[in-house]
C-alpha cells in the first residue's frame, strides 16, 4: 500500500499497547484535543483499540517510515 500522505511505500505490522492494567486501558479516537484529565472519554470518541488477554485486540496497521503516519481500520475483521 501506497501511504496517502506521501505516496511512499508502507510497510505492513500491528498496532498494539503495553500497560500492566488492561482492565482499563484502551485507544480512543476523539474530536477534540485530549486536555490533562482524562478520567472519562468525550460524548461522541470511539474505542480504537480495545486489548484483550493474549495479546488479542490488536489492529493490523501500515506504517510510512517517510512522513511518519499510521493507517489502519478497526473494523472487527481486522483485528488479531
Amino acid at each position: 500500500m501506497d501511504c496517502p500522505k506521501c505516496a511512499q511505500a508502507m510497510e505492513s505490522g500491528w498496532l498494539a499497547m503495553y500497560n500492566p492494567t488492561p482492565l482499563v486501558n484502551y485507544v480512543a479516537w476523539q474530536e477534540t484535543k485530549p486536555g490533562y484529565v482524562r478520567m472519562t472519554r468525550p460524548e461522541g470518541a470511539e474505542k480504537v483499540i480495545v486489548p484483550k488477554a493474549g495479546g488479542h485486540g490488536c489492529p493490523r496497521a501500515q506504517l510510512c517510515r517517510s512522513c511518519r503516519t499510521v493507517v489502519f481500520s478497526y473494523a472487527e475483521d481486522q483485528l488479531d
